[in-house]
């Protein structure tokens, strides 16, 4: 059974996960640090989004790397990371936390069964402009690219263009929030994605915000919404609809994979190439935004391919 550190800005979460292993023994702290000699692999979650330089100094040091977090590695770093990996003859996994969610896995296992093949995917991504996360290191929010990342999942097919729209809420004095709308053109199918970082908030703690996923198959259709997923609470006053989440068993899975696939010797399967894709969306994206109109995606080629 490996043995693995797990480095997050939100430690609690992790250490709960964790009691549900079954494949891997971990220690989770809030910042990187040098790892104990036993330990075989290394797991940079959440916000943490490490950079490329402290995930090559683990690669290089003969450790396993499950990176788990939203798309925040350039083209660039993706393949220079693959390489040391490949050097070293380690795994170097690049995965978004939201596919392992309950949700998600329902619906993708229904694609070309019971749903048949995925004809349209529509998300919302709503919250609070103070819970919104600063802008990610490939340009634009980390929860739109993380919901990008899941449209390419699901379609599962090449994308061939994409509009993007967006409008920025005016506020004296400051940043009132944005409001971008993408929508991502397959052959066939196509995604439309909205993400609004302005719903209103009072007090000092934001709302807890707002997620919805519909697909539509050629057999079938499939839906999850936060808004289905509420629970009304009366605590005095005016009740409150608080949502209903998926725990954290999800990111336990998601660790127990990867620890088998150590423990097991595996490949690891060719992750990189999805998630060069969602480069290659996300800057198709930023075209069409700065020229307001369709942008073709760029599709780069990968070296050593």
């Amino acid at each position: 059974m490996p043995h693995l550190h797990i480095y997050s800005n939100e430690p609690p979460l992790w250490q709960d996960a964790a009691r549900r292993l079954h494949r891997a023994t971990v220690e989770v702290f809030a910042t990187p640090r040098k790892a104990s000699a036993e330990c075989a692999g290394v797991v940079f979650a959440g916000d943490i989004q490490a950079d490329a330089a402290s995930i090559e100094r683990e690669l290089n040091a003969g450790r396993h790397v499950l990176v788990a977090a939203e798309p925040c590695l350039s083209r660039e770093s993706l393949l220079a990371l693959e390489a040391a990996a490949k050097r070293k003859k380690v795994r170097f996994t690049v995965v978004n936390p939201d596919r392992w969610l309950p949700s998600r896995q329902v619906v993708r296992k229904q694609l070309g069964g019971s749903l048949g093949s995925p004809e349209l995917v529509r998300i919302h991504r709503w919250e609070s402009h103070a819970s919104a996360a600063t802008t990610a290191p490939l340009g634009l929010p980390g929860a739109l690219v993380a919901e990008i990342e899941q449209a390419l999942w699901l379609i599962g097919r090449p994308l061939e263009s994409v509009f993007a729209l967006e409008h920025r809420a005016a506020k004296p004095g400051g940043d009132g929030g944005r409001f971008l709308q993408v929508h991502l053109k397959f052959c066939p199918g196509m995604a439309v994605i909205d993400y609004d970082d302005r719903l209103p908030h009072s007090g000092s703690e934001p709302n807890e915000g707002y997620r919805s996923l519909s697909v539509i198959g050629a057999s079938g259709s499939a839906q999850t919404d936060d808004q289905a997923n509420s629970q009304l609470a009366y605590r005095g006053g005016s009740p409150r609809a608080l949502v209903v989440g998926e725990g954290v068993a999800y990111l336990a899975s998601l660790v127990d994979d990867f620890a088998a696939g150590i423990e097991a010797g595996k490949e690891p399967s060719d992750d990189v190439a999805s998630w060069l894709e969602v480069v290659d969306a996300v800057a198709a994206v930023q075209r069409s935004l700065a020229e307001r109109q369709v942008a073709q995606v760029a599709v780069g080629e990968r070296k050593g391919k």
